[in-house]
């Protein structure tokens, strides 16, 4: 996905929250609220809320901590070593994706916001009467709530006013409809759980893909269980089970499971990390290529382009996720990392939303970051007077040393035409 189609899609959600009823008749009431909390995804028009209410903003980061905060919180991730968002990239780079990176963040910094920004104070206009600025709006966001921990993603700075609460969504697994138990308790071989989410679902896979899919589970010993939307599949193996949706938290901690076939969505990584389920990842856009890259990296999984997956390509990767001892050691780690944390994660978000509430903004967690420009941050302009002053520097001791050269050979030249004479 571009940067014109993200720009055009966050500026159509954030439309159609101001259009609907409930929120008019929210805006139209006399209610008060001692704290905003919203969904951020590209949506800074929301913060408007913010503002009419007088309230600080909590942002909900469903995507992790990721480089498009740094606009408003001052949390600056590295580009040497923090991966982009939609790029099949992970912390160790090469020169080639460094400089990759670094071409991308500038295009977000220069381009994708200032043109976000825009768009959104241009809609804010539309709906309310002299608003504030985008820039205005952003000093009242206190906090992030970020879904992430070092546990299902690279390494990477927070500030004190992003606070990592991945996994918060994780509930304790419920009870399985009984069919649903049965199938997954009588797997003498394990079973293995397919489902691409919600967004771009199995059935949108090409039908030679999905016939290669198909075959490739048919000669697999486990028992499949595969979440699939549709009803066009033919000539289905005996060892696969159809079904057009599962409770998924609940499948992946059942202790049959060996496999998790996944899209490498953020929640459906944490989930089988925390059920310590190993995965193949078939990534197709966005956060989950780089989800993909991660996975592979640690050795919690391996990934398959979504366009060409061969019967044998799937075989291959099954067998040597399920046999392979490696994958379910470092699943094991990383979901020990997760669930062994100082406090809960949903405990962690009260405890800083209650924070917020009480301190008012809590402005004392803000860099003061969020008010230098992004070549203020990065000295672009310390660096610029340094290298000019350099460059003169350089010119000077040219020029005197040309002046000088000049004015000894030309006394030296003088001197020995009178010794001559």
């Amino acid at each position: 996905m571009g940067i014109e189609e993200l720009k055009n899609m966050s500026m159509q959600h954030t439309e159609e929250t101001f259009k609907n009823l409930e929120v008019q008749k929210l805006l139209h009431s006399n209610e008060n609220f001692d704290l905003i909390i919203i969904d951020w995804f590209y949506n800074e028009a929301t913060l408007i809320f913010g503002h009419i209410y007088k309230a600080p903003v909590i942002y909900i980061s469903s995507f992790g901590n990721m480089a498009l905060l740094s606009d408003f919180t001052g949390n600056v991730l590295p580009y040497s070593y923090v991966p982009g968002a939609g790029i099949f990239i992970t912390d160790e780079m090469s020169f080639k994706e460094r400089v990759l990176m670094t071409l991308f963040n500038l295009a977000i910094n220069t381009l994708f916001i200032p043109r976000r920004k825009t768009a959104h104070y241009e809609l804010l206009k539309r709906y309310f009467d002299n608003p504030p600025t985008i820039p205005e709006l952003q000093e009242n966001v206190a906090l992030v709530l970020s879904n992430s921990h070092f546990s299902f993603e690279t390494v990477r700075p927070y500030t004190p006013n992003i606070i990592p609460v991945g996994g918060f969504h994780v509930d304790e697994p419920k009870n399985l409809p009984e069919n649903l138990q049965t199938f997954l308790d009588s797997a003498p071989e394990g079973v293995i759980f397919f489902s691409l989410g919600t967004q771009k679902s199995s059935s949108s896979l090409s039908k030679e893909v999905l016939t290669n899919i198909l075959k490739g589970l048919g000669r697999i010993a486990q028992t499949v269980l595969w979440k699939y939307e549709a009803s066009d599949l033919v000539d289905i193996p005996k060892n696969i089970k159809i079904v057009k949706w599962v409770p998924q938290a609940d499948v992946l901690a059942h202790p049959n499971l060996k496999l998790f076939i996944t899209h490498g969505g953020m929640l459906s990584l944490i989930e089988s990390i925390h059920y310590r389920v190993p995965m193949i990842c078939i990534p197709f856009s966005g956060d989950q290529l780089t989800n993909a890259a991660f996975i592979e990296s640690r050795e919690i999984g391996l990934h398959l382009s979504p366009d060409n997956i061969t019967e044998n390509t799937l075989v291959d990767s099954i067998k040597e996720v399920t046999t392979n001892p490696k994958y379910q050691e470092q699943i094991n780690f990383r979901s020990t990392l997760l669930r062994q944390q100082p406090m809960k994660p949903l405990e962690t978000a009260i405890y800083w939303t209650e924070h917020v509430i009480t301190h008012k903004h809590a402005n004392h967690l803000k860099p003061f970051a969020t008010k230098l420009t992004w070549y203020k941050y990065y000295l672009i302009d310390v660096l610029v007077v340094l290298l000019c002053s350099f460059f003169i520097l350089v010119a000077v001791v040219i020029f005197i040393s040309k002046m000088v050269f000049k004015n000894v050979y030309k006394l030296f030249t003088t001197t020995k035409k009178e010794k001559v004479v």
